[in-house]
């Protein structure tokens, strides 16, 4: 007789079918004739340490440029708290171990924002693995964290190049005098300084101990609620500030090194900033410019001059403007990422902007245009947004906020061959009711993004996306949402935010992302009902808590109903801690072993209520919903409702056939409303992503010979 190790994967499918036939998905394995059983999970674990042994297949192999790639994106680098996650991974192994405390530009960021026990130690290693290389240094002036770690940064001050100074009470009335650092010392290496809610003469007196900088103390104005500057070989390229005035503006001008411009006018239409002071006629060679709160009349003497930009954001933009400023993106020529934010006070209509500019075509990859308006969905783009994309035949992303599209503007949008990423926020589509839906004809679109109105989704389809994400950004009463094949044929990954939809024919989708209770909990049991459907599905991303009977009744039916191409689920994605019991049994799962579990019963939200409804048991609600309860104390001792009247069924059928019904009276009393139940809702505890997959059955293997 062939050994279990010897199994092929035909004979892993021809055992698993026997196993089906026999198996009441009840987590009780009795009924299954045990030396079949534990020979299928031996034949299982052969098959899986065989194909994982495959070099072919092993990170391992991986060039250190493509692994440190990726440990970059798993750890976050760059982000708050991001150095205790590499950490954790150089328990990977040894070759990630070396890697990660070698590679010095990992540990090049020091953010001291939080006054953590291990604060003094953590530094002290981060500045000892940054090497020589140079240091970004992020830090509340005059706080305690500052003083308690200036003896560790003071030896290091020399290899700063980005300084990051934050005022912690956002108040710049006086000025810094008890700063370790700021503003007496010098940063002999610094390039980039960036800080916020600093009083100006602070950063005045700073300058004049720095070579490099002090020639720019003049550009300094107001209360410099932001600045951002940055040096090239002692000469400015980069300038972020708020201005007050024309005047300074133009002394910016002067600066004939700046290459990247960021003017923040005030926040009041008052002083001298609406009055141009002398006209310029001298051509600006700024590549990048974001111009935030200023008058048009100066915007536009400023951007009529620029002929090299290659970035331009411009925020709070009179929408009667629009006219003047399509005649100078045309002659924009270099631009490539243009973000535009319109206002209008009132329902007039915008003049018509002239059509003669049709012939231009720009370089424009990028566009995001968006409305603020006191009146409710003004449609104040209907002229500017079908001139941008006929002088943009390059678009490759395109953002649209707060405006309203119809059949003509999705034309223009179909010819955009090169288009690649879509988002409609807070859209609204104005195409007749029962209108056929629009099918995007755009060749190369790969992700469409939209939030807000359900009539955006149910407008729009597209042969070619292979990413969709919806979210209302209210919830909203509708008719049932339905995502077929049929109008989105390539869709591979769906992320969802609402808390209803239907899903037919998604032969192509690989990953599903669901939040919201409802969405997860109809979800699952629609897919526990229908196991064939989303047959390629891989990833289940859940970001609030399924009802776990149902969850694990779907992955075994997906695992041993052995439809022809119907794939079981390999990986799953939840956005806090589950119980150990649970995660083992899962992944053993996902790892395609048959085996003894938790009952049905005691995993389901009624099996729990007895603890949940006890008051002297602690936890809130969202911990006793993943049966892994904290210790937050209940709020009072008289939960609202009883337990419910409908017995918990003993066969799988009737356990699916029944849930609508039992969920209901369940979810009542785990979510009674606001104030009515005796637990805090959350108690925030245990966030963060946890994946569980195949390969989390290691540690838990349980059929060694």
């Amino acid at each position: 007789m062939q050994h279990p190790e010897q199994f092929t994967g035909d004979q892993i499918l021809f055992t698993r079918s026997h196993i089906a036939r026999f198996y009441n998905y009840s987590g009780d394995t009795s009924s299954v004739d045990t030396d079949i059983l534990r020979d299928y999970n031996l034949g299982v674990e052969s098959l899986a340490r065989v194909r994982d042994k495959d070099p072919r297949r092993s990170i391992e192999r991986l060039p250190n440029e493509i692994l440190i790639a990726i440990i970059q994106k798993a750890a976050w680098v760059g982000y708050r708290g991001y150095h205790r996650e590499l950490l954790v991974l150089t328990l990977v192994n040894h070759r990630w171990a070396q890697l990660i405390l070698q590679t010095q530009s990992f540990w090049s960021r020091i953010s001291l924002e939080e006054n953590t026990e291990d604060l003094e130690a953590m530094t002290a290693v981060i500045l000892e693995l940054s090497g020589d290389c140079s240091l970004d240094l992020t830090y509340c002036a005059e706080s305690d964290i500052i003083r308690k770690v200036a003896h560790l940064i003071q030896p290091h001050i020399h290899r700063v190049a980005h300084l990051q100074l934050l005022w912690q009470y956002h108040n710049p009335a006086r000025n810094l005098t008890t700063d370790p650092f700021f503003p007496h010392t010098v940063f002999p290496s610094l390039r980039e300084i960036t800080t916020h809610y600093i009083p100006p003469e602070s950063i005045l007196l700073w300058f004049l101990h720095h070579k490099a900088w002090s020639p720019y103390n003049y550009v300094i104005e107001g209360d410099c609620f932001y600045i951002n500057l940055k040096v090239r070989e002692e000469s400015l390229v980069s300038f972020h500030s708020n201005m007050l005035s024309m005047a300074a503006v133009q002394r910016l001008e002067d600066i004939m090194t700046l290459q990247d411009v960021g003017i923040f006018g005030p926040y009041e239409a008052s002083g001298d900033s609406s009055i141009i002071i002398e006209e310029r006629r001298h051509l600006l060679g700024w590549e990048k410019l974001f111009i935030s709160n200023f008058p048009w009349k100066g915007v536009r003497g400023i951007l009529g001059r620029c002929t090299a930009l290659v970035s331009l954001t411009l925020m709070n933009i009179d929408k009667t403007a629009t006219p003047e400023l399509v005649e100078i993106l045309s002659r924009l020529i270099f631009l490539e990422d243009l973000s535009i934010d319109l206002y209008g006070h009132t329902a007039l209509e915008t003049s018509a902007i002239s059509s003669g500019h049709d012939n231009y075509k720009t370089r424009i990859r990028t566009i995001n245009l968006s409305l603020t308006s006191d009146i409710s969905n003004v449609e104040i783009t209907g002229d500017i947004l079908p001139l941008l994309l006929r002088m943009s035949p390059r678009l490759e992303s395109l953002s649209l906020t707060r405006c309203r599209a119809n059949k003509l503007d999705f034309a223009e949008i179909d010819k955009l061959k090169d288009l690649r990423k879509l988002q409609l926020d807070g859209c609204e589509s104005t195409f007749e009711p029962n209108t056929t839906r629009h099918i995007l004809a755009c060749p190369k679109l790969e992700m469409v993004w939209i939030a807000g109105s359900i009539d955006a989704l149910n407008s729009l389809g597209s042969t070619s996306t292979s990413k969709l994400d919806y979210g209302p950004l209210m919830m909203e009463s509708s008719p049932i949402i339905e995502i077929t094949g049929r109008d989105w044929p390539s869709l591979r990954s769906l992320s969802l935010h609402m808390n209803s939809v239907m899903v037919y024919d998604l032969d192509a989708l690989r990953q599903l992302s669901l939040s919201r209770q409802p969405l997860v909990t109809d979800m699952i049991h629609y897919l526990a009902m229908h196991p064939n459907e989303l047959p390629l599905l891989e990833t289940l991303i859940l970001q609030t808590c399924p009802e776990w009977d149902i969850l694990f009744i779907l992955l075994e039916k997906r695992l041993l109903t052995q439809t022809q191409g119907v794939k079981p689920i390999e990986n799953l994605i939840f956005h806090r801690l589950i119980p150990k019991r649970i995660k083992h049994s899962l992944a053993l799962l996902l790892a395609g072993h048959v085996v003894s579990r938790p009952s049905n019963y005691e995993l389901s939200m009624q099996g729990n209520l007895g603890i949940f409804l006890d008051a002297d048991i602690p936890g809130c609600v969202e911990c006793h919903r993943y049966l892994y309860p904290c210790e937050l104390k209940v709020l009072h001792t008289s939960p609202v409702w009883s337990e419910p009247t409908i017995d918990y069924p003993s066969g799988v059928d009737e356990i699916l056939r029944t849930w609508d019904i039992r969920y209901v009276q369940v979810e009542h009393i785990y979510n009674p409303g606001y104030d009515l139940s005796h637990r805090k809702f959350d108690c925030g505890r245990f966030g963060g992503l946890l994946e569980v997959s195949r390969y989390s059955a290691e540690d838990c293997l349980l059929f060694k010979q």
